[in-house]
């Protein structure tokens, strides 16, 4: 989850567009906080229902992220690739 996370600021540094990805990160930080919340609670205190709330929030992490990332469909959506290759020979200088 931390590397999700820096891999989301980086991104959301080097960008200049103001899409959902902010949104998502957003959402997908504060789903983390209350998910590492309700665990602990749930584990020091072990009432009930608590479990079920970490478990929606796991979801919601889950779910942001995969969003944050689907975004690029949309970012990308105008781009051509173009993949080129060049074959190099090598001469054995050797022989």
């Amino acid at each position: 989850m931390i590397s999700a996370l820096v891999g989301m600021f980086s991104h959301l540094r080097k960008s200049q567009k103001s899409s959902m990805r902010k949104y998502m990160a957003i959402t997908n930080i504060t789903a983390g906080v209350f998910a590492v919340y309700f665990f602990t609670r749930h584990n020091w205190y072990c009432e009930t229902g608590v479990y079920t709330l970490f478990a929606l929030s796991e979801y919601l992490v889950v779910l942001s992220n995969m969003l944050f990332h689907f975004q690029a469909y949309y970012d990308f959506n105008q781009t051509n690739l173009c993949i080129v290759s060049n074959r190099y020979q090598f001469v054995d200088s050797f022989a």
